[in-house]
This record gives structure tokens, sequence and C-alpha cells, in this order.
């Protein structure tokens, strides 16, 4: 499965639908000035994640609306539809959320839908063959159930079952009707999942799938020896061969039915329990399970993030002391401890300092020397000539301060150096925790660090993207957006709130635009948006009131000497300046909105006045 966008249709700022898109081996980036909902888009996609990974799912007041589209590849669809035909080019489903705890229960997909619609309506005709072949069963039953229960004066068979006891019909006929109505309560519970809406699924709690059926409980006849009395010896004679030998009879016709019976339940079984697996919402499976035992239902909820951080501005006080309190404890501080005891520390006391770190940030004394060792091994490469070496200390308890030891000789604790050291330590922490599928949100990274520390984080993000990890984040620094800006995203404040605007189609524009602007990233998102992003009427009156501008800064009169300057046919630039609809109400034909290479020319002619 691939996660391919979010759509996030309210939050806060966000009235009006917004897209976020993935594109497979970059970072999400978010560009927008101060205000314009970036945090707002964060938040929202931190909110969808936790809930999608947490078994409670999400229960604040004010939650996101959203739809998740999911790309599924040929192993997704033949783990739970081995029998459908894979096709690619219809295998996106749009997965949301119908109830309050934001978790996704729900997925549109026409071609998925109603395969599952389909495979149910197979196990249905092998329930109706079961039905059959049930009842054919308990018509040999029948046959000889008055010997099953009544007494009679003479007796030549017992009835046994497959562990050589005996029964009778009483408990066979009730086993057959029980195994029938236990197929048609499975097969109804899972139509429940469906909607009117012939493309739409909705998951329901899991009902048991159990048949109440042993393969082996065939029942068979067993010759016995009457019991006469010496009198009825006279007048009674038995032919044990011809009851021997409609015993036999019996019993293999009673065989082959059975034979006949566990084939189908084997195959509504192996069916059912497939379907079954993938609409069950039993939120209680383990991550560490085997992959093909996992739900289909958790595979799209995991999709969006088995684990998901948020890293905020303020998130770099969760190793270090906090106002008047003596400790700051949360869940981000007891990973950064479990990330440096699961992955680095070798003492043999781990195990109990890892039970105790979920209470209190506590290490052990050669814990202590070990988690000084590892730090000063992974100095960041921008701060190396700042300092020496890093300190470790453990106070009350255990607990830690970590010290800087500066090259003039001087020793600083880490909760009085400056904040982008401190944010930096918490990032560092967090994104080594994070493991393929995970998501690490970040609002502002390296916000306060220096140029080239930014382009070292900016490395480090694109290293956890290769890796699998879902990095999103906002920036305002040129430093932290890579080459590759199709994975961009400009995020401005309209009169219907936050607005978010992707150009991944455009590679070679962003290009061009980084030329013509520079690198600052809000001059390329205002040229975005004035001469890229609006309509096509508003484009050509923008890209045209720009020319005459330039036209008359230059002193130029004559327009074929601007279309010659520019490089661009004079009718294309006519052209632009036809109001689009004609005063009959039709297309005017001679209308034409510029295309990007000729405003790319323009920006460019501009540029140099």
């Amino acid at each position: 499965m691939e996660l391919t966008k979010i759509e996030i249709e309210s939050y806060k700022s966000i009235k009006v639908s917004v897209t976020i898109s993935f594109v497979e081996g970059l970072p999400t980036i978010l560009i927008g000035k101060n205000g314009s909902g970036k945090t707002n888009v964060l938040e929202a996609l931190s909110a969808i994640a936790l809930a999608n990974t947490n078994y409670y799912g999400n229960r604040e007041k004010e939650q996101p609306t959203y739809r998740a589209y999911i790309q599924l590849c040929e192993d997704d669809v033949a783990t739970m539809l081995p029998d459908v035909v894979y096709d690619k080019n219809k295998c996106e489903i749009v997965a949301y959320s119908s109830g309050s705890d934001l978790k996704i229960d729900r997925v549109r997909s026409e071609y998925i839908v109603s395969s599952i619609r389909k495979e149910i309506a197979d196990i249905r005709d092998l329930a109706l063959q079961l039905k059959d072949a049930v009842d054919l069963y308990e018509k040999q039953l029948i046959k000889i159930s008055h010997d099953g229960y009544e007494e009679l004066p003479i007796h030549c068979y017992n009835i046994k079952d497959e562990n050589g006891r005996l029964t009778n019909y009483n408990v066979l006929h009730w086993q057959a009707e029980h195994f029938i109505d236990n197929v048609r309560k499975v097969l109804d519970h899972m139509l429940q999942t469906f909607e009117d809406d012939e493309a739409a699924l909705t998951f329901v709690a899991e009902t048991h799938l159990y048949f109440g059926w042993n393969k082996r409980e065939a029942f068979r006849l067993e010759y016995v020896e009457p019991s006469l009395a010496k009198f009825e010896q006279k007048f009674i004679s038995i032919n044990k061969t011809a009851i021997k030998r409609e015993i036999t009879k019996i019993n293999k016709a009673t065989k082959d039915t059975c034979d006949r019976i566990d084939y189908l339940i084997k195959e509504i079984e192996d069916r059912t329990k497939r379907i079954q697996e993938g609409l069950d919402t039993d939120h209680m499976l383990r991550q560490e399970q085997d992959e093909r035992y996992y739900s289909f239902l958790r595979h799209v909820q995991h999709i969006i993030g088995k684990r998901c951080l948020f890293l905020k501005n303020e998130s770099n006080d969760v190793i270090f002391r906090k106002e008047d309190r003596n400790y700051y404890y949360n869940y981000l501080s007891n990973s950064i401890m479990e990330t440096y005891l699961r992955q680095v520390y070798e003492g043999s006391d781990r195990e109990e300092l890892l039970r105790s770190s979920k209470n209190e940030l506590t290490l052990s004394e050669r814990a202590v020397a070990d988690f000084e060792a590892f730090l000063n091994e992974n100095i960041p490469s921008f701060d190396r000539e700042m300092y020496d070496s890093i300190s470790v200390q453990a106070g009350e308890k255990g607990h830690i301060s970590i010290f800087l030891n500066e090259k003039t000789g001087e020793q600083i604790n880490l909760n009085e150096t400056s904040a982008g050291r401190r944010w930096y330590f918490t990032y560092y922490f967090m994104k080594n925790i994070l493991s393929e599928g995970d998501i690490f949100i970040i609002d502002e990274p390296a916000a306060m660090l220096h140029p080239s520390a930014q382009r070292e984080v900016l490395f480090d993000l694109m290293e956890l993207t290769k890796r699998g990890v879902k990095v999103v984040y906002s920036t305002h620094s040129p430093y932290l957006i890579p080459d590759e800006w199709q994975c961009v995203h400009f995020v401005t404040m309209t009169e219907e709130g936050t607005e978010v605007n992707c150009v991944s189609s455009n590679q070679e524009l962003v290009s061009q635009m980084t030329n013509i602007v520079g690198e600052d990233i809000f001059d390329i998102q205002i040229v975005l948006e004035k001469y890229i992003l609006a309509s096509p009427e508003i484009v050509a009156r923008n890209i045209s009131e720009l020319i005459r501008e330039t036209q008359k800064k230059r002193g130029i009169k004559n327009l074929q000497i601007v279309c010659d300057e520019i490089g661009i046919e004079h009718q294309a630039m006519k052209s632009w300046n036809y109001w689009p609809t004609a005063r009959n109400g039709e297309r005017n034909k001679k209308f034409s909105s510029p295309s990007i290479q000729n405003i790319a020319k323009v920006l460019r002619w501009a540029k140099k006045v």
C-alpha cells in the first residue's frame, strides 16, 4: 500500500478542502507566511496519524475531517482476494472515518468493494451446495434414526462418532442444523459491512468464525451381535452377511457425503476467514504479529503511520528541566531514553532500565557513562568547533544532566544553552526512534540554527524519507528546501480560509522561477500565486499589466520591440488582452492564457529593469 495524499476537509482555519500530497522518496514540505495556516495543517495531519495508531483513537473536541487516498499493490489484493485479477489503474481506495474517534473505518473503491461482494456471493453459492450435502447427510441419518434412539427387540448395529464413542441421531441432527445456522449468520454479518452505495464498505465489529463442525464427525455404523433369547432363536434367523453388507454400503455413502461436506467447509472457512480478517476491526492485533494476519483495515490505518511523532517548536524541553519542576516527563522523554537503551546501550540491566524508564527517567552508573560516550561519538558536525566534549552527570534518583565542555574551559548546562542546541538534541533523539512506516511531523525544523546546520538537518530528513519514514514539515528557510521542488506545498490565507497549492507537475517551472526571482521561497510563492496558480483570466491580466509597467519604465512605445526582446510572438501577446467571453456569451476564440514558458520569459525580461 502507498499513501498518495490526504484531503483535510475542515480543521480550524481550513474551511475548504486542502490536499497534502506525498511524493515517494521525498519529504512533504509546507511553506507560507506567518498566519497562513501551516501549523493547523500539521496539527490536522498529526491528529489523523495518532488516531489511527492509537487503540482509543482521537476524541478531542475539535477534530479534522479527512479522506486518505491509498494505492494498493498487487500483494495487497492477492492477500485478501487471491482470485481477483490485479488492475493497477483501479486500485486506488479512498479511506475515511465515519465515527467520533477519527479512526478510519470506511473505504470507497468500486473495484475492491465489488470484488469483495462477488467473493461473498461465491461463498453463498458454496453454502447452498453445503446445505444440499448436509440435507443428504440428514436423510442418511433418518434411515437409521429409529434404531438410533428406540429400543427394539433386535439391534444389529451401533452409531459411533470419530472417537469410537456411542452417539445417537439427535446429537448428529443438532450438529447438522447448528452448522448450517452458523454459516448463514457469518455471511449475513459480512453483508452488514456494505452500504447502499455499491462502491462503499463500512467496517463492523468482528463475529467469531465458528461453524461448529468437526470434519471427522461422520457417523459410522458398526455391526453388533444381537442378543436373542433361546426361544427367539427358534423363530428368528439373522442374515449376518446381508446386514454387514448394508452397513458397509451405508458407511461408504456417509463417508462420501462427509468428504463432500469437508471439502465445502474448508472452502467456505478459507474464503470467509480471508474476507473476515480483512473486514475485522479487532484493534488488539499487535504490531509484531505476522503481516499476513493483519486485517485489511489495520493495513489501511497503518499506512498513514504506524507511529507518529510531532516535534513542535516548544518541544525542545522534553529532556531538560522546566521552570520550577525537578524534571519534566512525557511520552517524548520516554521515547528518547527508550531509543538510547534499545538501540545503543548493551548493559545487562537494559531490560530493567527499560521498564523503569516508563515511569521515571533514570540511568544506572554504567548507563550514564555509556550515554556520555554515545553523545561524544555523535556530536553534530556543525557543533564540533564550538565545544570539546559532552559530560553527563546523574543526580538524585539517577536523573541526568547534560553539560557542554566549551573550548574556553567553561562547562555549560545544556538547559542553559541556546534554544537551537536544545532543539537539536531533542530532534536528534526523536529521529533515532523512527522506523519504516512511521510519520515524523516537525513545525519549523532548525529555525534557530544557522544555514550549515539547517543543511545538515535537511540531509537527515532526506535520509529518513529514503528509509521509509514519512517526513512532513513547515519551513521559512530556503536551506530546508531540497532540489526536487515537487514535494513543496504553498500555503496561503484567503477569504475562504487556508488554501494549499502544490506544483508537483511543474518541477521545471519551479527551477525557472528560482533562476528568475532567486532562492527566496516567498518570492517564488508570490510568482506562483500571481502568475501560475490563479485562473487563466487573472494570469493573463496580471502578466499583461507587468508587460505594460515594464514597457513604461523602459520607455518602449512599440509593442513589437517588446515581443522581440522577450522572444514571444506578437499575436500570442495580443491574445492575452482579449476578454475570454465575447458579448454573445460564447467563448472568445481569440483569447488564450500565457503558457508557463512565456510567463518565465516575461518575468526574466521584467527583472532586468
